[in-house]
């Protein structure tokens, strides 16, 4: 079965090493391919290898950072 997911906002995401996002993102997609590193609410840390146009759901992610992604565009979901 099928579930659609509504997200109620969307932000442009500038990786950064040191700060966290201005908001947690639920979902994050991406304009050109490549990786991913990010944190998430629990304080893990990991890589995704994303492709571009799909939006990489079921997340709570806190910061994006630059070292380590290599994809462009990265757009964050709430």
């Amino acid at each position: 079965m099928y579930t659609f997911l509504e997200y109620v906002g969307a932000m442009a995401i500038t990786p950064n090493d040191s700060q966290n996002l201005a908001r947690r993102v639920r979902g994050i997609s991406v304009n050109e391919t490549g990786d991913v590193k990010l944190t998430l609410a629990e304080g893990s840390e990991i890589v995704l290898s994303c492709q571009a146009g799909i939006i990489y759901h079921g997340l709570a992610a806190t910061k994006i950072f630059l070292t380590g992604t290599s994809a462009n565009g990265i757009i964050g979901y709430w």
